[in-house]
């Protein structure tokens, strides 16, 4: 059984009025800087730095990993991994080089080499609430060639009480 002509033609023409309406954006997609996958876009950043770039090579090929603290005099080191296949893990790097005595609080992604990502696959490292460690649900363990970028992060004053005040619950 077919449906009458004038219901077909109001329906076509309401669905017609819609789309006229919602212009493409009832057609668009998600925003892609909101995808699960971070790192697979090229995106111009320092992390393409001719330096960079040589220091992750140099370093995938030695087995040892790359620390990159954002602001310091020497802002690229390779590091060793040890040969006896033992884990070394972000926390122990960020605390045997250091860095979390350094500088503080601090924002720390690793960046590990994928054929997909031309500056490495983005893993964000979540820090505790005061600074002093890295939260175990993101205590990679390290790959040859792997990047770990830290950056100094500056606190407030409500901020650091907001944090010690969460902490002590």
């Amino acid at each position: 059984m077919t449906e009458p002509r004038p219901a077909f033609a109001i329906r076509t023409v309401a669905l017609l009025f819609l789309l006229a309406t919602a212009g493409c954006s009832a057609l668009k997609t998600s925003n892609p800087s909101s995808s699960l996958y971070e790192g697979v876009g090229i995106e111009l950043t320092e992390a393409r730095s001719a330096d960079t770039y040589l220091a992750v090579r140099q370093a995938r090929a030695q087995n040892a990993v790359v620390l990159q603290v954002v602001g310091d005099e020497q802002p690229l080191r390779i590091l060793p991994l040890p040969s006896d296949d033992k884990s070394v893990f972000v926390s122990n790097l960020l605390k045997q080089s250091g860095v979390l005595e350094k500088l503080g609080h601090v924002d720390v992604t690793l960046y590990r080499p994928s054929p997909h990502a031309i500056d490495g696959l983005k893993m964000a490292v979540k820090i505790n609430p005061k600074g002093n460690g890295v939260r175990p649900e993101t205590d990679y363990a390290l790959q040859p060639g792997d990047r770990l970028r830290v950056s100094k992060v500056e606190r407030d004053y409500l901020e650091a009480l907001l944090d010690m005040t969460l902490s002590r619950e």
